[in-house]
């Protein structure tokens, strides 16, 4: 008798087809239960957890970006209060300067304002329960996108005055020169 070493892929594929024609109830056996969910609901409540994930992180990525921003603008704030201050000393008008920083603080305020509306309007909608709150979860973040709306055109805003104030500080500076050189 011949001992056989090696079973080829035909006969490997014709004994599991047979073990499986003859014992069905083996297949079936070894088949992992899933409990069948009711139609619609595994969606809707994978929809909810994806929604609020993503409200989380929007309001972290505002804070965040909101607490940079505010550190950087009080910086550039500063600086210009200093530089101000220079150029008074050196007998230049500086009241346009000042009150131009006196607006990019009110702008600056504005811009955190809006920004907690903001956040504070999705952190209201986080309240309601998601795919049972009978709209009111999608009211709440239709106001927020309105006010976000307001965020950005506040920063617009600040941005416009603060190249303003920029060109105001080189006009200044020019005159420095001009009158350092006259001397």
């Amino acid at each position: 008798m011949k001992k056989v070493t090696s079973l080829t892929p035909s006969i490997v594929l014709a004994i599991t087809l047979t073990s499986i024609i003859a014992f069905p109830a083996l297949l079936l056996a070894q088949a992992p239960v899933v409990p069948a969910a009711p139609a619609g609901q595994a969606t809707v409540a994978d929809q909810c957890q994806k929604v609020t994930e993503k409200v989380d992180l929007k309001i972290s990525n505002y804070s965040e970006a909101h607490s940079n921003f505010d550190t950087r603008s009080g910086a550039v704030i500063e600086k210009l209060k200093t530089v101000s201050a220079k150029l008074a000393a050196r007998g230049l008008d500086v009241t346009a300067l000042n009150a131009n920083i006196t607006i990019l603080e009110t702008k600056r305020a504005k811009l955190a304002a809006d920004k907690q509306a903001f956040v504070s309007k999705l952190q209201e909608s986080k309240q309601f329960t998601c795919g049972a709150s009978q709209g009111q979860f999608k009211a709440k973040i239709t106001e927020a996108k309105t006010l976000q709306k307001a965020v950005v055109t506040s920063s617009k805003d600040l941005q416009t005055t603060a190249k303003a104030i920029r060109e105001n500080v080189k006009t200044l500076r020019a005159g420095v020169a001009s009158s350092t050189q006259a001397i």
